[in-house]
């Protein structure tokens, strides 16, 4: 396995998302995840990267960014819809005691909106990631204290 598989694994396994724009590598990482160490890491193996990049890169057109945030959105409402069994989440998270998955379904909603309206797709399917992990943590909460109701 050459350095940049072995490099894009760890950022992989780190939710890092890397891509290529003309001779620049893009990163998208949450935020503190890149320390020091792997930065000076990037940096001395950049041109490894970019080349492994784009020799593996599959060859499509680009697609409309539209159509994207709004398959994006779909899905993740979709998926959400799987965990909803109140229509107030993260009033029942807080009266139950569940503030960690109220604080970061409120984040991820936040954030998600956010990268939407700046149109950062890889950023938005981050942040629509995590709305979906906190749905389904407030479900299998819900499940956990007997299946209390819609309160």
């Amino acid at each position: 396995m050459s350095i940049a598989e072995e490099l894009l694994n760890t950022l992989r396994q780190l939710n890092v998302n890397v891509g290529v724009k003309g001779d620049k590598l893009t990163i998208n990482a949450p935020k503190g995840v890149i320390t020091p160490a792997l930065k000076n890491k990037l940096l001395a193996n950049k041109k490894d990267l970019v080349d492994y990049l784009r020799s593996n890169s599959p060859k499509v057109k680009p697609q409309d960014p539209h159509k994207e945030f709004h398959a994006l959105l779909l899905d993740t409402f979709r998926e959400i819809d799987l965990y909803r069994f109140t229509d107030y989440p993260l009033a029942w998270a807080k009266k139950h005691g569940h503030t960690d998955i109220s604080l970061a379904m409120f984040r991820a909603e936040t954030n998600l909106n956010g990268a939407v309206l700046e149109k950062h797709l890889e950023e938005a399917k981050y942040w629509a990631g995590k709305l979906v992990k906190a749905y389904r943590e407030l479900y299998e909460a819900k499940n956990t204290l007997g299946g209390e109701g819609d309160n």
